[in-house]
């Protein structure tokens, strides 16, 4: 649309300009002040869609949390270790680390991880909180939340949603 905004903004001050003379016109306080009328509507209009930019930027200022995520394992994971993730993973240069890539974790056991020699688990709310988990499946997320210490939760705005959340853990630290 930003080709057309010119056009669109000149199409717009023209209704202002319109409205503004008809109101002029028509109520005494305004007579013979259209620039005031045009004034008062334009910042009638203005005003919300500024507040809606204003949230929109700043939703978008911050850092997504996969990028979060991504900058953690970079400074805290030794480059090449072997990660088991979810496809809705930090975006890992796969040639920077070996990647394990399931659409949810709970897909295999941990000892499966553990033979593919995976070191790390990347766990992705949205994989946590997948609609079509079962019961095993919300089991497994268990079992990792209560024996397994995560070494980092990485929070913050991601796939259009103000809070979501990465947990890493060391699998090796995990009991088996």
């Amino acid at each position: 649309w930003l080709p057309i905004a010119s056009f669109m903004c000149m199409f717009a001050a023209v209704g202002i300009v319109a409205l503004a003379d008809g109101l002029s016109a028509r109520h005494a306080k305004l007579r013979g002040r259209p620039r005031l009328a045009a004034a008062a509507l334009t910042l009638a209009m203005v005003i919300p869609l500024a507040g809606g930019a204003a949230i929109i930027d700043s939703q978008f200022s911050e850092k997504e949390v996969r990028i979060r995520a991504l900058e953690w394992i970079e400074q805290n994971l030794p480059k090449g270790s072997h990660l088991a993730v979810e496809i809705s993973k930090p975006p890992l240069a796969p040639d920077d680390w070996q990647l394990t890539t399931t659409v949810f974790l709970p897909q295999h056991e941990w000892g499966w991880y553990r033979t593919q020699g995976v070191e790390y688990l990347i766990v992705s709310a949205a994989g946590a909180w997948n609609p079509n988990r079962t019961v095993a499946d919300e089991q497994w997320y268990q079992q990792l939340r209560t024996t397994c210490e995560p070494l980092a939760t990485i929070t913050g705005p991601g796939l259009g949603l103000p809070d979501r959340h990465f947990w890493i853990y060391d699998l090796n630290s995990c009991p088996a």
